[in-house]
């Protein structure tokens, strides 16, 4: 899964209630990255207009003191999981 289209859009909520025209506008500015294990997407306090979904494999979100972590998985049988 490399290329961003309508239809994947469609899948991922809240962006699937949006027109077509919307969408459209939103995969201009859309874009699939893959991650290496281990890297920081951002950081606690960190402010940022960037919506991200997981589309496969798993994500650890952690606090800065270690207080709180927890992992988030794909489920590609329902919508991705937003991030952030």
């Amino acid at each position: 899964m490399s290329v961003m289209n309508i239809d994947l859009l469609k899948r991922l909520e809240p962006v699937a209630s949006l027109a077509p025209e919307q969408l459209e506008y939103i995969l201009m500015y859309s874009k699939i990255e893959k991650y290496a294990p281990g890297i920081c997407l951002f950081r606690q306090g960190d402010e940022d207009f960037t919506m991200l979904y997981l589309l496969r494999g798993d994500v650890e979100l952690s606090s800065e003191n270690g207080a709180d972590n927890s992992v988030i998985s794909a489920n590609p049988q329902e919508n991705s999981a937003s991030l952030h």
